[in-house]
């Protein structure tokens, strides 16, 4: 996985086993769009492993477009301005 770091210092990123978490909230805040960042991260994701998206609002266009991709997508609403997409390849 690409440390997110060194494309963006607002973008922060860690890894609790197998899910790869990606937050975008702060850049989200700034203004920025994190497109580039999460797409980077789902292209790169193996067999078993996880991302966990953590974003302001419900990505629903991103989700959708993840979705044609194959992808599987979980969503949770974590606080009123914090939702997790998790996204993995389907068994």
């Amino acid at each position: 996985m690409v440390t997110l770091k060194d494309y963006h210092p607002l973008v922060r990123s860690w890894q609790d086993g197998p899910i790869f978490h990606l937050d975008v909230r702060e850049l989200l805040e700034q203004g920025e769009e994190p497109y580039i960042y999460i797409m980077d991260c789902i292209q790169q994701l193996e067999r078993g492993e996880k991302l966990g998206l953590h974003a302001l609002f419900e990505p629903t266009p991103l989700m959708r477009q993840v979705d044609r991709m194959g992808y599987a997508i979980d969503v949770q609403r974590v606080e009123p301005e914090h939702w997790l997409v998790t996204i993995h390849i389907p068994d």
